[in-house]
């Protein structure tokens, strides 16, 4: 089951003073992001992050009608705070009184390097799983994410963190659901942002079957959840991806 909140995407006209979102992609957003009346050569921002961990945000300005880029600029947000930024319009353009925006969000910090460090097994090494799709075998719906794997196991079979990190989402309210496009949205998940900025998705999990909260550290093997079937699945397993920056 492809992930859907490796990345947000938000767009925003900018009429003179007047707002409307025109969409969203995503649950909604930790980052907080309010454009200010825009000068002739930049537009201000305030940018607030209110989660646990650092993300990285994209913000790029187009002029309303041809969506030419105007002018673009990207930073980290570390966990609670909040920030003024300005995006400044490339030589010889303009903010003008109508344009847009568009903000790329994703969890993680691009001054990280990644660890050399291999990932431990989401589960116990007594446990008999199944690898029921992989990038290796026949992908039947990783069409965007081949690299993850879903882990076929019986249900409320313990999930573990496959090393050390900061919990950033945990969202264990869904109950079962099944095959229909409803279901989609119905996911359970943690994920887990890692020291060297990596992050690991664990989908599908049991109904209330969280150990932890979001910005709780846990270590690799610790315990975080239990396997289940919620969101749009055909029985219980784990689908299990790690990306930094959004790329696997």
């Amino acid at each position: 089951m492809q992930s859907r909140y490796l990345s947000r995407i938000l767009s925003v006209w900018l009429l003179g003073s007047c707002l409307s979102t025109q969409g969203a992609i995503g649950k909604t957003s930790d980052i907080q992001i309010t454009p200010q009346p825009s000068q002739t050569t930049f537009a201000p921002f305030n940018v607030k992050n209110t989660s646990f961990v650092p993300q990285t945000v994209s913000i790029t300005a187009y002029k309303k009608d041809s969506e030419e880029v105007i002018g673009k600029t990207q930073l980290i947000i570390y966990p609670k705070t909040e920030l003024n930024i300005k995006v400044f319009a490339d030589t010889g353009k303009a903010f003008g009184a109508m344009w847009f925006y568009r903000s790329n969000l994703e969890i993680g910090d691009p001054s990280k390097t990644l660890s050399e460090q291999n990932y431990g097994l989401p589960f116990p090494t007594n446990t008999l799983v199944k690898i029921c799709q992989s990038k290796d075998g026949i992908l039947t719906s990783h069409i965007a994410t081949p690299e993850a794997i879903d882990f076929c196991a019986p249900i409320r079979t313990p999930i573990l963190a496959a090393k050390d990190g900061t919990v950033a989402e945990v969202e264990d309210s869904f109950v079962e659901c099944g095959m229909d496009p409803s279901c989609m949205e119905k996911s359970n998940r943690i994920r887990v942002m890692h020291n060297d900025g990596s992050v690991a998705d664990y989908e599908h999990i049991y109904q209330k079957s969280a150990k932890v909260k979001e910005g709780e550290a846990v270590k690799a093997g610790q315990q975080i959840a239990e396997i289940g079937a919620t969101g749009q699945v055909t029985g219980a397993h784990l689908h299990f991806e790690v990306s930094y920056l959004g790329k696997h």
